[in-house]
């Protein structure tokens, strides 16, 4: 810290709004000891110490914690924000469910149209038949529209 840390601070000549850190850094770095492991030998890492804070920090932190942590200072207030945005997020949800929910009941409900699944197949015939509506095609194009691959040669035949 003190041997990179500490000149950047200096050469960006930043001394002042780094105070706080400075103190921190050298209350820590100050104030460690040797400590020991469970064998109760001595460990060659430092352990590092709390440091006191001074009025500057407590501030800073007080700010801090009220900025991105609104519940500790209006718990009531923020409970209820979150309380009616997840309401209303789980209110969106049913509705988008139970909206997709009508639709596809609503597209299996409806009668499919043999045009829906031989476009090309189906403009051919009612040119060649000369006939303008589909309804008016032979029984066999509405059997063989209706049923599934396998059962398409069956239906022909």
């Amino acid at each position: 810290m003190w041997q990179i840390l500490y000149p950047a601070i200096v050469d960006a000549q930043t001394l002042q709004t780094c105070e706080t850190l400075l103190k921190w850094i050298k209350v820590i770095s100050t104030g460690s000891t040797l400590g020991k492991n469970a064998t109760g030998l001595p460990t060659t890492a430092l352990d590092l110490q709390v440091p006191l804070m001074d009025q500057a920090l407590i501030n800073h932190r007080a700010v801090i914690l009220k900025q991105f942590l609104p519940v500790l200072s209006q718990p009531l207030k923020t409970l209820e924000h979150a309380l009616s945005q997840m309401a209303a997020a789980v209110l969106q949800f049913t509705n988008d469910n139970q909206l997709a929910r009508d639709k596809k009941l609503t597209r299996e409900q409806t009668p499919k149209l043999h045009s829906e699944k031989y476009t090309f197949t189906l403009n051919i015939l009612l040119e060649n038949l000369e006939i303008a509506n589909e309804q008016k095609l032979p029984k066999l194009w509405h059997n063989w529209s209706k049923c599934t691959k396998r059962q398409e040669f069956q239906v022909l035949t």
